[in-house]
């Protein structure tokens, strides 16, 4: 026991293995950290950085050490192997879990990645890696050096390429993470296997074992990369489709507006001569037959001048009324209750964007039922600390497992409606909110919260 545990402080404690912990947590640190490389606190970044990598490598080896120890007993000799791997995994779990503010399958997924790449850097240089082709000892310093290298040049690359700027979906996070243990398990399985060939092999086999390392960090490295201009393009078209919606959306208000231009005029003129049969009907003296006349028509003065709603927020009230528009148009009742500070701190084009599509999918839904075809929507503010909206519509669906990610859409060119989903919840992400939908006694709910407070203090 001695023995071993001497054995193993012995190469814990070298200069070589130091020095690839740091590049490992070092890598941690930057994909993982909250660093701001801008000129103006570039001084307080690497300060934190150098402070945060030692902690970070510190806590690796102090984990390294543990699960030796514990590896000893007989009961838990399944840690026998992976005393050098699991404290990684763990210290940047550790890490991603008190010192990064992504979203918890972009947490996972660079966490994955990052270990996955580790590993197998860390077999490139172990006795039975990629150091067999070097016959001296200056050689495979410099071997395991470049081990340190590839890992440090990686995680660069990983944050240079950040998949947290676009929408990355749990799909990718599931590719990403199944690739990354799958190319870890092959590296711990050399490992295993190569125990057991000794240090005579011929040279084919050394060529093997290189080209299989090189192949496993560049399976790793083209996976993220794929993910990221999957997510990337994903994000472009999202922005080009909330664009598209808010062109569509000014170019149907403008049309609305000069339809309500042309029922103005001929109100005006209508209004000129009914203003004469009124006059005429009081000079004769027709009290009763004016009394009746009147009333009929500041009733239907009343109904078209008041259809108009506005909320003292110009961008909310466009949407609304022109969404009110269209489920006139389909026969679909909209109740609105809206009560909304004039200025938000969001980009009109995402407000836009986000009404559009869940009263688009409301109203869709509506025409799909049978029964009373209304859409009750509530837009309010929650303690001045979120935009809270809320639409409610009918469905014929029991349950969430009938909804799809995408929603259905009937139009008749679908093509690139099903972003609508993705959309909304991308807009809730980017304002630090949340989205909930679920269905309750026939109806379909969607709820969206906004935090206001994170935007204003940009």
């Amino acid at each position: 026991m001695l023995g071993l545990l001497s054995e193993f402080m012995t190469h814990v404690f070298d200069y070589t293995f130091m020095i690839q912990m740091i590049a490992i947590a070092f890598s941690g640190v930057l994909v993982l950290g909250k660093l701001d490389f801008g000129m103006s606190r570039i001084k307080k970044t690497l300060q934190t950085l150098i402070v945060n990598t030692v902690i970070l490598s510190l806590i690796m080896l102090f984990l390294e050490i543990l699960f030796f120890g514990i590896s000893q007993y007989e009961k838990l000799s399944i840690f026998r192997g992976l005393n050098y791997s699991v404290p990684v995994l763990l210290g940047y779990t550790f890490y991603a879990c008190f010192f990064c503010n992504f979203q918890k399958r972009e947490k996972i997924t660079l966490v994955m990645i990052l270990f996955s790449t580790a590993v197998v850097m860390m077999e490139w240089s172990a006795p039975y890696g990629i150091i067999w082709f070097a016959e001296r000892e200056a050689g495979r310093t410099v071997l395991k050096f470049s081990a340190d290298i590839l890992i440090i040049i990686f995680s660069c690359i990983i944050r240079r390429f950040s998949v947290t700027k676009y929408y990355f979906t749990r799909m990718d996070a599931l590719i990403n993470c199944t690739e990354s243990s799958l190319v870890a398990i092959c590296a711990v399985l050399h490992e295993s296997i190569s125990v057991e060939w000794g240090w005579d092999i011929n040279p084919s086999m050394k060529l093997y074992i290189a080209i299989t390392f090189v192949i496993l960090y560049v399976i790793n490295l083209l996976t993220y990369l794929f993910s990221y201009q999957i997510s990337r393009n994903r994000q472009m078209l999202m922005q080009s489709k909330i664009i598209e919606q808010k062109q569509s959306a000014q170019l149907e208000m403008a049309e609305l507006t000069a339809e309500s231009l042309q029922e103005y005029r001929a109100m005006r003129h209508d209004m000129k001569n009914q203003c004469l049969l009124m006059k005429n009907m009081l000079e004769k003296k027709q009290y009763e037959e004016l009394n009746d006349y009147f009333e009929k028509f500041t009733g239907k003065i009343s109904c078209q001048l008041f259809q108009f709603i506005d909320c003292g927020n110009n961008d909310i009230s466009a949407i609304i009324n022109l969404e009110r528009q269209k489920a006139e148009h389909e026969n679909v009742r909209m109740n609105v209750n809206v009560i909304v500070p004039p200025k938000l701190p969001f980009e009109d084009v995402d407000i836009c964007s986000l009404l559009m599509n869940i009263l688009d999918n409301a109203i869709e839904e509506c025409l799909r039922v049978k029964k009373e075809r209304t859409v009750n929507v509530v837009i309010n503010t929650q303690n001045d600390q979120y935009l809270y909206l809320c639409v409610i519509n009918p469905t014929e669906k029991k349950d969430m497992d009938c909804v799809p990610d995408k929603m259905p859409t009937s139009k008749e060119y679908s093509v690139g409606h099903g972003l609508g989903m993705g959309i909304i919840h991308r807009i809730a992400e980017k304002y630090n909110g949340h989205v909930h939908f679920h269905i309750e006694n026939g109806n379909f709910i969607s709820e969206v919260m906004l935090n206001m407070i994170s935007q204003e203090e940009k």
